[in-house]
């Protein structure tokens, strides 16, 4: 598994969001932006994990992080 982290942009908001998953990064951003007109994704993180469960949620970086 993967644990993908995405700096997200849609205006002047800046979020980001983890996915735990077995799949790419372009085609996690493929399905995550289908519908979401007007975002915009970058990965910032790209790494193996040993958790077996997919999950995607929104987290919070410590203002000296990422």
């Amino acid at each position: 598994m993967r644990r993908l982290v995405f700096k997200l942009k849609e205006d002047n908001k800046i979020s980001h969001m983890e996915f735990i998953t077995d799949r790419t990064p372009g085609w996690t951003v493929q399905q995550y932006l289908r519908n979401r007109p007007g975002l915009d994704m970058t990965l910032i993180s790209n790494e193996t994990t040993d958790q077996k469960e997919t999950i995607s949620r929104e987290i919070t970086f410590n203002n000296n992080e990422k």
